[in-house]
């Protein structure tokens, strides 16, 4: 759950950054009353889905494209296949709607729905439709599922929640995306002074993920970058000697 702002990361893949750019643009030229299309990502847990939430959010919530009811801008929910789990989501968006002139909360909601999808014409799916039938008007929402979900659940859900809905194509990572990923991670104090420093750094970030992550995830790709505060050397390898010693030249970004 994220309490009104937090640290923007720049680093959104290419649909999405484009696709939330021009529902921003658009809401801050028109300044219309539309609320966003809802989202349907295909992307692996672990990969980076509450950093792209938080992301969307923020730059709904800095456009003024929603309306929110709370003081939480995102609520980010991991669903079960239990009708036990689906009635507990059911009542926390009901009590973050204190500021809405709806039952439900309004904002940005992040479903996780992983463990459902077998479950989608189950008892547990039809609840879960009808929570979604409920909250789809007042709040936007970003529906996650993995990268290998079948075609028919895709489908299914497009249906169900209607013609507002984006559905991108799975989001995979490139090397390239993983290596700014652990620059926008980097706890902001150690970054040397430079017009171009990403650009200036990228080879070696790139070099000692390589040597230092088995497993690239967005998960595993933050750790390290944050374990970095710590580590002299790692940081005089990517940084060089100014980056270690010379206090005057370090500065938040």
């Amino acid at each position: 759950m994220l309490k009104h702002r937090t640290k923007n990361h720049s680093v959104l893949p290419e649909p999405i950054a484009v696709f939330v750019e021009d529902v921003c643009r658009k809401q801050e030229q028109y300044n219309c009353s539309a609320r966003p299309p809802h989202m349907l990502i295909p992307l692996d847990s672990g990969c980076g889905r509450s950093h792209i939430t938080r992301i969307v959010a923020n730059k709904y919530l800095e456009a003024k494209a929603c309306s929110f009811s709370s003081r939480d801008i995102l609520l980010e929910f991991t669903l079960r296949e239990t009708i036990q789990r689906i009635n507990e989501v059911d009542a926390e968006l009901q009590s973050n709607s204190e500021y809405s002139n709806s039952d439900y909360f309004q904002g940005v909601i992040a479903l996780n729905i992983d463990a459902l999808l077998p479950h989608l014409c189950d008892v547990a799916g039809n609840r879960f439709f009808e929570l979604v039938a409920r909250i789809k008007n007042d709040a936007t929402l970003i529906v996650l599922v993995p990268t290998d979900c079948a075609q028919k659940h895709i489908d299914l859900i497009s249906e169900k929640i209607g013609a507002s809905i984006k559905t991108f194509p799975a989001i995979t990572y490139s090397d390239t995306d993983f290596t700014k990923f652990f620059y926008d991670f980097l706890p902001p104090t150690i970054i040397p002074s430079s017009t171009l420093s990403f650009d200036k750094h990228k080879e070696r970030i790139s070099a000692y993920i390589s040597q230092n992550v088995r497993n690239k995830t967005i998960k595993n790709i933050k750790e390290a970058a944050e374990a970095l505060f710590y580590n002299d050397e790692a940081k005089e390898m990517i940084f060089g000697k100014s980056g270690k010693n010379k206090e005057s030249e370090v500065i938040k970004r």
